[in-house]
């Protein structure tokens, strides 16, 4: 009795095997070898670009003074369309929150949360630097001060 091989099989039969539908559609045979790596797969689609704030700024500005379209835009800034739409958007809000905190004729003191956060440790620390004072002097007595 004769043992068959996958390989030997289809040599014999002339049939080529081809991969799963799923696999590559230029490739035929069955091997693993053949398919694509997560780390040697060829590109399909091109990388956006990154854009800065200064660079969307710009852009939105462009846009407010009709200067490009929003597929002009995408275009020259190798970006899709939908974050160009993005950009106008967060700029839209960002504004007009900042026109809803501001009023007018205040000059709006803006506070200074790391100054407060440095006052409050400050007393915190004289506070805990009394309390060791304190307790220094109950366990060495009036001896040991002078």
């Amino acid at each position: 009795m004769k043992v068959w091989f996958a390989s030997d099989f289809v040599s014999y039969i002339g049939v080529l095997i081809r991969q799963h539908p799923t696999g590559s559609p230029i490739t035929t045979g069955g091997s693993d070898h053949v398919r694509y790596r997560p780390w040697n797969r060829p590109c399909w689609q091109a990388q956006e670009a990154v854009l800065v704030p200064s660079q969307k700024y710009e852009i939105w500005l462009q846009l407010l003074r009709q200067e490009v379209t929003i597929a002009e835009a995408a275009g020259a800034e190798h970006v899709d369309r939908s974050t160009i739409m993005r950009i106008r958007t967060v700029a839209k809000e960002g504004a007009l929150a900042a026109l809803a905190a501001s009023k007018p004729g205040v000059g709006a003191r803006q506070r200074d949360y790391e100054l407060e956060q440095a006052k409050a440790e400050n007393a915190r620390l004289g506070e805990a630097l009394k309390e060791m004072a304190v307790k220094l002097m109950l366990i060495e007595g009036k001896d040991g001060w002078g």
